[in-house]
C-alpha cells in the first residue's frame, strides 16, 4: 500500500517521500527538512518534526536529541529531550523520544512518565501504546505489556515490531500456541529481522521442531552474523544438527 508523504513549513524546502505499509521496516518516517535560506552552512539534513506552536528552541533542543539518538547515545540525549519539554511541556514526539531513551537506559519510573504523557498528549498513538508495551514487557509487568499492546495494534495492526512484542509477551506468560501466531505475523509482515527468528528457533526447539527450528536458527546468523545472540544461535545450531545425525543411526 503506497502513500506520498508531503510536507510543507515555512523557511523550509518542501520534503516528499514515499512510504509502504507492506514493506516497511520501521513506524516512524523520519521528516528531513532543508532550510530555504542560507543558515544551513554545514549542507547536512536535519530530522524533526513540524508544528507551528512548538517554540524554534524546543525545536532544536530535540532536533539535537534526534542527532543523537542516531548514534545509538541514548543517555546523551536526554537531557536535550527535557529541555525541549520544559519549553514546551506538550511536546509529544519529545515526551515519545524520552521516554524511549529512559527506557533504553533502564530507568523505568521515568521512561513511563513519559510514555504516559506522550499518549495523554495523543490517544490516538499506536507508537505510545507500543512504546508502553515494550516498557511492562521490560519490566515483567505482562499483562498490562500485553494491554498496551493489544490496544496499540487496534489503531495499526500491520506493525511487525508490535506483533513481536507481544510474541515476547505470550512467550514470557509460556503460551507457545499464542506465541506461535504473533511471530508467524511478524515475519510475514518483516522477516528481514533477526530477533523474530531466533524466538521463532526455540518455539520450534519447544515442540520438537528440529528441522524448522535449525532453518530459523541459520536465519538469524544470516541476518545478524554478529549479533547479541550469535552465540547462542551457533550452540543451538551445533546441538541441534548433533540431535538430527544421532536420530538418524
Amino acid at each position: 500500500m503506497q502513500y506520498v508523504v508531503t510536507v510543507r513549513a515555512d523557511g523550509y524546502q518542501q520534503f516528499q517521500q514515499s512510504v509502504d505499509l507492506l514493506t516497511a521496516t520501521t513506524d516512524y518516517v523520519n521528516v528531513f527538512l532543508i532550510p530555504t535560506s542560507s543558515e544551513n552552512d554545514s549542507g547536512t539534513h536535519k530530522a524533526g518534526y513540524i508544528d507551528a506552536r512548538i517554540p524554534a528552541p524546543a525545536r532544536q533542543a530535540f532536533e539535537k536529541a534526534q542527532s543523537v539518538l542516531h548514534e545509538g547515545n541514548f543517555e546523551r540525549a536526554i537531557p536535550s529531550l527535557e529541555k525541549a519539554i520544559n519549553i514546551w511541556p506538550d511536546f509529544y514526539e519529545a515526551q515519545l523520544s524520552l521516554g524511549t531513551a529512559y527506557m533504553d537506559v533502564g530507568n523505568w519510573e521515568k521512561a513511563e512518565h513519559s510514555l504516559l504523557k506522550a499518549f495523554q498528549l495523543n490517544s490516538q498513538s499506536a507508537n505510545a501504546l507500543f512504546a508502553l508495551g515494550e516498557l511492562y514487557l521490560r519490566m515483567h509487568r505482562l499483562d498490562e505489556a500485553e494491554k498496551r499492546l493489544r490496544n496499540g495494534l487496534q489503531l495499526q495492526n500491520r506493525s511487525a515490531t508490535a506483533h513481536f512484542a507481544l510474541a515476547r509477551v505470550y512467550w514470557e506468560k509460556n503460551d507457545i500456541a499464542a506465541t506461535g501466531r504473533q511471530l508467524a505475523i511478524s515475519l510475514q509482515l518483516d522477516s528481514n529481522v533477526a530477533d523474530p527468528h531466533l524466538l521463532a528457533g526455540n518455539v520450534f526447539l519447544r515442540v520438537r521442531n528440529l528441522e524448522n527450528a535449525l532453518g530459523e536458527f541459520q536465519e538469524y546468523l544470516r541476518l545478524a552474523p554478529k549479533g547479541a545472540h550469535a552465540d547462542e544461535a551457533r550452540n543451538k545450531i551445533e546441538e541441534i544438527k548433533r540431535r538430527l545425525r544421532n536420530s538418524n543411526k
